[in-house]
């Protein structure tokens, strides 16, 4: 590169390295180096003055001049065409002989109207002259005779302008109006301006390279797509980079900018894509045997990521769009997996995947709940159902309709029993990151097999998902039993052992759940109340699967409606976990007992409070490490009545060297939520800045609820569900996340309008 720099003369330097290039030596020219053109090892510089410099740079240390011919007037800009030096001297444009450059001589010489301040050599004998001052215009010379110059056509400017460069076939003049004023020279007898692009206040150079160009401004470097060179777009600005250039070299990724003292180093666009380095690939996820069939992924990132999975173990892959919705794998498979690739799609462009989730469905429904139908006479219940892998858009033999099968006669008494599986210890049997929130597998229903103690817990709490596992003796061929998960992964096309009889069925809508009324074989008040049920998803070619089993009763609503008395003794201590303990309830229809935690005394109690149900007097809750939380405790009779609840705080814990307070986020509180909830989470010492964000499910903010430095400690912050313009998000899944210096957590949030 060879750089004119005023009254300093012309450098030279070696830029093999673009990311530190080498000052190499210089030429001290008479006058004041305002432009160069370089054409191999050869430079032609415009020295004011001294008029026009002719320099060999074939050792980047030593630059020699070969020859100078004075010109008229100072000269202030050089293009090479050919063996031909064209300069514009402020009079005009003189052509210069380069043919033998030892002994190079003025050959010609055009006069324009106005003040020649810039030329651009346009190939086939032809230049294009810049003309400032009052009436700025763009001049079409003939220069394929260089001792007779012929001025051609030529068009008005719409602002002034002192610098030109070449784009396709068009040309962009600029200056200190601030716009790019493109001329279309598509058709040389009749340039006409085809656009002015306001950039900045003032532009003193533009590089172009390819589809880009790069234009110096006193507000930075700002960035062009210039695919249709008629039509250029401004892409970005890069703050306080070139402001001070006067001239820009555009090579492959980099941006040379000439600026006071030297020349600057820029990259402009990575094009050296790693491959290697920008591709993430995860290990086999838990999917309890069962086939996947139907994916949707979920992701925070910024810039372009794009997301492919694989259900047969990397063989396979189908790409994959955050949108939400669920898409059929090519090819379905017990071994799922995914990759991320880190794409570049824009000028400064930092592709990053922060937080990815992968849900999943298999040929199998999924029964979330058995509820009792409220304010009947016994009799019936709600299955709540997750839908099959093939009942989305575009599988290629997809569900027609739902059947709901009760088992009517087993070799065994056995009853299934809900397990309960913490969201933050397993996947889901959806996903491996997703977990039903509160409120979705929730209700009075519950199973046990024989031989659990009366002590056992049993029902879902919030932030979890019930799985049903069957004993071994009474699972069916094919049925293979997910530990992990403790559900059981039906076999497509295997009933569970037992007499089965069809009961009702849903029509497949493409839904993403639907729920089933079925009749119970008996209700709570009678013997043998609980029925086992089992899910059929019926396709359009006959196939079929079966969901794993779950078991539930109806309730006679006319039965006993008196409530239990409240239990008492309750108490709370803290040793890193919440240990709760109660005396047992008197009541002789006692069947069981309900945990509600919140972060204010005396709170209502209901659904999205709920934590736990159980059979004991006691119960510790590990995952919420925040000193000063309320819980409440409630007994439920065997007609389902419901007590008045017992409060208790947990007495504010001491924080000693060895129980300092760790990085936490506990889920949203309540969740689903229509109106507002609160967030809890804790600080430990020395993060620095603290911030909390909302996410949508395609890794778009949302909505900034808190950035601050905060001391130490417990904090809640409420979410109004809106976003950052204060307006009510839709319904859905949204992401809370945690970021702070030493690490970041993420908890889910569903809207429910």
């Amino acid at each position: 590169l060879v750089l004119a720099e005023g009254t300093a003369g012309v450098s030279a330097f070696d830029a093999s390295a673009p990311e530190a290039p080498r000052r190499g030596g210089r030429y001290d020219s008479p006058g004041d180096a305002r432009d160069v053109a370089l054409r191999g090892t050869l430079a032609v510089a415009a020295d004011g003055a001294g008029g026009l410099r002719v320099i060999d740079v074939t050792d980047v240390d030593a630059p020699a001049l070969l020859a100078s011919v004075i010109v008229p007037q100072p000269a202030r800009a050089v293009a090479l065409d050919g063996p031909v030096a064209l300069v514009a001297d402020g009079d005009g444009v003189v052509a210069v002989d380069l043919a033998v450059p030892a002994i190079a001589q003025v050959r010609g010489s055009l006069a324009t109207p106005g003040d020649a301040r810039d030329v651009l050599a346009w190939g086939g004998g032809r230049a294009l002259v810049l003309d400032g001052g009052a009436s700025p215009s763009l001049r079409l010379v003939d220069a394929s005779v260089p001792d007779t110059l012929r001025a051609d056509a030529s068009v008005a400017l719409p602002q002034d302008a002192t610098r030109l460069v070449r784009v396709g076939r068009a040309a962009y003049a600029f200056g200190a109006g601030g716009s790019i004023v493109v001329v279309d020279l598509r058709d040389a007898a009749s340039p006409a301006v085809a656009a002015t692009v306001p950039v900045a206040s003032t532009v003193s150079a533009v590089a172009v390279d390819g589809a880009r160009a790069w234009a110096a401004t006193d507000a930075g470097l700002v960035a062009l797509d210039v695919a249709d060179p008629f039509a250029p777009v401004v892409l970005d600005t890069t703050p306080g980079v070139a402001t001070s250039a006067g001239a820009l070299v555009a090579e492959g990724s980099f941006v040379f900018a000439a600026e006071t003292g030297g020349l600057r180093a820029v990259q402009g666009i990575e094009r050296r894509l790693d491959a290697a380095r920008s591709r993430g690939r995860s290990l086999s996820l838990p999917t309890g045997g069962a086939q996947v069939v139907s994916v949707r992924v979920g992701a925070v990132a910024t810039d372009s990521v794009a997301l492919r999975v694989s259900a047969d173990g990397a063989v396979t892959w189908t790409d994959v769009p955050v949108d939400g919705a669920y898409h059929a794998v090519a090819a379905a498979g017990a071994d799922l997996r995914w990759e991320a690739v880190l794409a570049l799609a824009a000028p400064r462009a930092d592709p990053a995947l922060d937080t990815l989730t992968v849900d999943w469905l298999g040929a199998a429904a999924i029964i979330d709940s058995v509820r009792d139908v409220p304010d009947d006479t016994g009799g019936w219940v709600r299955l709540a159902v997750t839908r099959s892998g093939y009942d989305v858009v575009g599988a290629a033999d997809p569900v027609t309709h739902y059947i709901a099968y009760r088992r009517v006669a087993t070799s065994t008494s056995a009853r299934v029993r809900a397990d309960v599986v913490p969201h933050e210890a397993a996947a889901s049997a959806r996903g491996v990151t997703s977990g039903v929130t509160s409120g979705d597998s929730r209700g009075d229903s519950f199973g046990i097999t024989p031989g659990d103690s009366p002590g056992d817990s049993f029902g879902p709490v919030r932030g979890t998902r019930r799985r049903a596992a069957v004993p071994a003796a009474a699972r069916g061929p094919g049925a293979g039993l997910c530990r992990a998960l403790r559900r059981v992964a039906a076999a497509a096309g295997a009933f569970p052992p037992g007499v089965w009889e069809a009961t009702t069925f849903a029509v497949a809508t493409r839904a993403s759940s639907y729920t089933i009324a079925a009749p119970t074989l008996a209700d709570s008040t009678g013997p043998g109340a609980y029925t086992v049920f089992v899910v059929v998803a019926m396709r359009q070619s006959g196939a079929f699967a079966v969901s794993a089993p779950d078991s539930g009763y109806s309730h006679d609503d006319t039965a006993d409606t008196t409530p239990p008395a409240a239990p008492s003794g309750l108490t709370v201590t803290f040793d890193g976990s919440a240990h709760l303990a109660w005396s047992a309830s008197p009541e002789p229809d006692a069947l069981f007992y309900r945990v509600y935690r919140d972060t204010v005394p005396s709170f209502p109690v209901g659904p999205s409070r709920r934590v736990a149900q159980t059979f004991q007097t006691a119960w510790t809750d590990t995952t919420v490490p925040v000193s000063g939380a309320w819980y409440a405790v409630t007994v439920v009779d065997t007609a389902l009545n419901e007590s008045a609840p017992t409060y208790a705080q947990l007495a504010t814990a001491v924080v000693g060297p060895s129980r300092a307070p760790r990085l936490a986020l506990a889920a949203p509180v309540p969740n689903p939520f229509g109106g507002r909830t609160r967030v809890a989470f804790v600080v430990p010492a020395g993060v620095g800045r603290v911030r909390l964000d909302v996410f949508d499910v395609a890794g778009r903010r949302v909505r900034r609820l808190l950035d601050a430095r905060l001391a130490p400690g417990p904090r809640t912050v409420t979410w109004d569900g809106r976003d950052a313009q204060g307006r009510p998000v839709a319904s859905g899944v949204y992401f809370v996340r945690l970021s702070t210096s030493v690490g970041t957590r993420t908890r889910r949030a569903v809207v429910v309008r």
